[in-house]
């Protein structure tokens, strides 16, 4: 079950500009790795209710979309809502994060507090959405707010009644469109003329569009290759405890990151497969010497590479989740010490607070 919307205020996003390219695909600031079609994304657009949220909904709706797309949900009134649940469950901001005000404890033992587009809460919601995606999200909640995780949480979880038992078809779909007691799909009576309004703004809109087929692009294929490596090395529990000549996994982040390279089918970089070199500076220099190219935070896709160098032998690196590199996955010290998956620490591009400054870098791998 889906946590209540928590009702903090959310900083607003400026308006987006989108630059647009093969087939309405949306790149730069604000876009997305998914491309749909342009004028089906303008119309959706459009019917937000604030423009600040224009900059989130373009990198998120189209992940939403694709999520949709693969679990066969294509019904425009079902869509419709699914858009317009995650607008309620985000107050608009428009991107997974963590439920605001609440910590470890709040519901239940654990720290299993809402996460993702619809705030899945609860160990047994986390146990049971990770045995539906063959993810451990019991001992990894924060993979709850990796972007293509929480879109497919947010589709199946609603198509199948996952979070309260009440799905979809129950209310919408074939011909019915009962967009205010759906919320009972995710959050029994919790604001249900609200999400019903903009369910219905999101319906109108979809009216518009000619299709809602999607496809991969932002980084390009490697970049899809490489987030696909990452979810290969999460599902397998891979702990860095197993790489030799890391402290037992202290030390691990750079042959993490190599080692989703060498899952992915992508050459490990600065030594051989599958832990490539274990030195986040070795790694720099075989994509300086030509591997990949350097990008700046605000070009930045999923798959991009994400360096933090304090000096004194303090670097960190991992794999930029979302659009811009605001999360970036990486090794978990502490979770290898103790033998367990720990390609599971969720930060910011600064790798917060362990880290928190010095020289930063975004590459892309290219070859």
């Amino acid at each position: 079950m889906a946590a209540a919307a928590h009702r903090v205020a959310w900083k607003s996003r400026q308006n987006f500009s989108a630059t647009s390219d093969l087939g309405g695909a949306y790149y730069g600031s604000g876009g997305s790795p998914v491309q749909m079609d342009e004028p089906c994304l303008d119309s959706l657009i459009g019917a937000l209710r604030h423009s600040s949220e224009a900059a989130g909904a373009r990198e998120h709706i189209p992940r939403i979309i694709a999520a949709a797309n693969e679990a066969g949900v294509t019904d425009k009134a079902q869509l419709a809502y699914i858009l317009g649940t995650v607008s309620t469950e985000l107050e608009g901001r428009w991107s997974p994060i963590s439920e605001q005000g609440v910590g470890c404890g709040t519901y239940g033992s654990g720290c299993y507090y809402g996460r993702g587009y619809v705030q899945l809460t609860w160990e047994a919601n986390y146990r049971k959405m990770g045995q539906v995606l063959g993810i451990d999200l019991v001992n990894n909640p924060d993979l709850a707010n990796d972007p293509d995780t929480a879109a497919k949480i947010t589709v199946i979880g609603m198509r199948d009644g996952l979070f309260t038992g009440v799905s979809l078809g129950t209310y919408i779909g074939n011909g019915k469109a009962d967009f205010r007691n759906a919320r009972r799909i995710v959050n029994d009576a919790d604001k249900m003329d609200y999400t019903a309004q903009q369910s219905q703004r999101f319906y109108e809109a979809l009216q518009s569009c000619s299709t809602l087929e999607t496809q991969a692009g932002g980084g390009g294929d490697l970049n899809a290759k490489i987030m696909a490596g990452v979810r290969a090395v999460q599902g397998e529990n891979f702990s860095a405890s197993r790489i030799p000549g890391t402290n037992q996994g202290r030390l691990g982040c750079a042959g993490m990151v190599n080692y989703v390279l060498h899952k992915a089918g992508i050459q490990t970089l600065g030594g051989g497969p599958p832990y490539g070199n274990l030195a986040v500076r070795g790694v720099e220099s075989a994509i300086k010497g030509g591997r990949g190219i350097s990008v700046n935070a605000n070009e930045a896709q999923p798959g991009d590479l994400n360096v933090i160098d304090m000096g004194g032998g303090r670097q960190h690196i991992g794999v930029c989740m979302n659009v811009g590199c605001t999360q970036v996955v990486s090794n978990s010290s502490s979770k290898a010490a103790r033998g367990e998956a720990s390609f599971t620490w969720v930060s910011d591009g600064y790798f917060s607070p362990s880290y928190g400054g010095g020289r930063r870098a975004i590459y892309r791998v290219t070859n």
